[in-house]
């Protein structure tokens, strides 16, 4: 497990589970956890963990934030630990055996810690590709969508002024 501080975008991650505890405990609780890629812990003592393909975007905070956020990846490694969390995601890739997702990477910028999630499950085509999985939803997209496809609806159901019991038109 690596720890780096920062924490994971909302916008791009899902957790699989949110508890209380220790952070130590938490990360233990990630390295045990067959389908745990991420832990994430703050100061209030919340411990959320994050499957492969449950996160795409951390942010990579340089200083320590009044909060502690801090998140560590499980990953696999011989190298010894740096200084600088940069020099251990370099070419680093995580594999998650009789998963849909096969390996992880991180890629690593200054504000930014994305993971990208690749596949190698797709065999039934009889083609050997690698396609990469982008799981960045837009909620705000996601939102006019669904509010497109209400306004779409047959209104004249709707009732145009409501009757109030005690109340003269």
């Amino acid at each position: 497990m690596v720890t780096v501080r920062g924490a994971p975008e909302p916008y791009s991650s899902f957790p699989m589970s949110v508890n209380t505890g220790a952070w130590d405990e938490c990360v233990q609780i990630c390295f045990l956890k067959y389908s745990c890629f991420l832990a994430y812990s703050n100061s209030s003592l919340m411990c959320v963990l994050y499957g492969a393909g449950d996160v795409r975007k951390i942010r990579n905070d340089q200083e320590e934030s009044e909060t502690l956020e801090k998140v560590s990846f499980k990953i696999e490694t011989t190298n010894k630990c740096s200084s600088d969390p940069s020099g251990m995601f370099d070419g680093m890739l995580s594999s998650f055996k009789n998963s849909k997702f096969n390996t992880a990477e991180i890629i690593t910028s200054e504000n930014y810690y994305e993971v990208k999630i690749i596949s190698e499950n797709i065999t039934d085509c009889g083609m050997q590709i690698r396609p990469e999985i982008d799981f960045s939803v837009s909620i705000l997209g996601l939102f006019m969508f669904i509010l497109v496809i209400l306004l779409q609806q047959d209104t004249s159901s709707f009732p145009r002024h409501r009757h109030f019991p005690g109340k003269k038109d």
